[in-house]
């Protein structure tokens, strides 16, 4: 009888050792998967980066599984993708990166500065994002504002070029120094220079420089006999502005170029510069008439 009386409280504290056992690690697998819950989920802050860090890997399809169901609501997930997708790599977005400025707990909103390379160079802007809680997971309010401050879903993004006008410098008279424009390149070839000193003397008053400055152009080291030596830029010049010469100058200019001809033409006749001249044309030859039948008819 005592015999069993033993055994039966035996029994008893086994039991309840085994039901202390299962007690305590019932609570040890549910503070686990507690703790493991919390490692698992996201901080808004954290999602914003995981969202920013799909778009350099052109993963959309996961961009679009971290949004709220309200804005899946309002784009269909392939809307979405090609969306994003066109922006994007439209304007060849890389090296995203962001910096969280605010993250303001109550409404679960981050603050954030974005900055990152496109063809037509570095974007730098400031936005912000809400979060909800959806799931046991925070999920983002998206909409078309999350892509660029101020975007809406009938806007469109993409990159044109403008070719840049050069611009103007004046002087205080309002006389163009440097600007857009026709200029001609007023050169010596070294090895065709006769005359040498009395030439570059005549070149230089022509060109309204010194004599020394052409010299130490002609003298380069890499200057050759046959080397198109640049003296000068002078604009284009408009035969009425040729008309507006002082005389001594366009005289001066005349007597240049006809002394240059005579060196490659063996006879060349000249005039009086800046005397009338009456000329007559005689046509003796061939010539044609155009009938039009039309007319005839």
């Amino acid at each position: 009888m005592k015999y069993r009386h033993n055994r039966k409280r035996r029994m008893i504290r086994v039991g309840f050792l085994v039901l202390s056992i299962i007690f305590i690690a019932g609570v040890v697998l549910f503070t686990i998967k507690g703790i493991t819950k919390k490692e698992v989920v996201k901080s808004p802050e954290q999602v914003l980066k995981s969202y920013m860090n799909c778009i350099c890997q052109k993963n959309y399809s996961e961009m679009y599984e971290m949004i709220t169901n309200e804005s899946k609501e309002t784009i269909e997930k392939e809307d979405f993708v090609k969306r994003n997708s066109a922006i994007y790599e439209g304007i060849e977005a890389k090296n995203i990166n962001i910096k969280i400025i605010d993250y303001e707990e109550e409404s679960l909103t981050v603050k954030y500065n974005t900055a990152f390379d496109t063809v037509a160079g570095k974007v730098d802007f400031k936005n912000e994002v809400a979060f909800l809680e959806q799931d046991d997971h925070y999920k983002m309010v998206w909409s078309n504002s999350v892509i660029y401050p101020g975007l809406t879903e009938d806007d469109k993004v993409r990159v044109s070029v403008i070719q840049a006008q050069r611009g103007q410098i004046l002087d205080r008279n309002g006389r163009m120094l440097a600007g857009k424009g026709v200029a001609s390149s007023v050169g010596i070839i070294p090895g065709k220079l006769e005359n040498r000193k009395k030439s570059i003397v005549r070149i230089a008053k022509l060109l309204g420089i010194k004599p020394e400055d052409i010299e130490k152009k002609l003298t380069a080291k890499w200057v050759k006999e046959d080397s198109f030596v640049p003296i000068k830029k002078i604009a284009k010049v408009k035969e009425l502005d040729l008309l507006a010469l002082d005389p001594e100058e366009a005289n001066a200019l005349y007597e240049y170029i006809i002394a240059e001809c005579k060196k490659q033409i063996p006879v060349v006749e000249t005039g009086s510069f800046g005397a009338d001249m009456k000329v007559e044309l005689l046509n003796d030859g061939p010539f044609t008439v155009i009938v039009d039948s039309k007319e005839l008819m």
